[in-house]
C-alpha cells in the first residue's frame, strides 16, 4: 500500500497471481479529488486498476457513502475471482 494525496491506493495480489490495483474518491474531495486520482491511476503499469468516483462525496468516501465503497469493492472481487 501507499498513500498518494492522502488516498489509499491499494495493490492485491490474487490467489491467481493477478495484480489489481484500485482506488477510490470522492467527487468533491479537496485533496485528492479525480483530477489527481485519475492520473495516478492511469499511472500505474502492470496492473488492471479499477478507479471509482463516488458522487457526491468529499475525503472521507467510506464513512460518507459506504454502501457505494461496499458496492465499489465487491465489483473488485467479482472482477479478481
Amino acid at each position: 500500500m501507499e498513500l498518494i494525496h492522502a488516498r489509499l491506493v491499494r495493490t492485491t495480489t490474487c490467489a491467481n497471481g493477478c495484480k489489481c490495483d484500485y482506488t477510490i474518491c470522492g467527487d468533491k474531495d479537496p485533496s485528492s479529488p479525480p483530477e489527481v486520482m485519475g492520473p495516478v491511476a492511469d499511472a500505474m503499469t502492470g496492473t488492471t486498476v479499477d478507479f471509482t468516483v463516488i458522487s457526491d462525496c468529499g475525503h472521507f468516501s467510506a464513512y460518507e457513502h459506504p454502501e457505494a465503497v461496499a458496492e465499489a469493492l465487491r465489483q473488485l472481487v467479482r472482477r479478481i475471482q
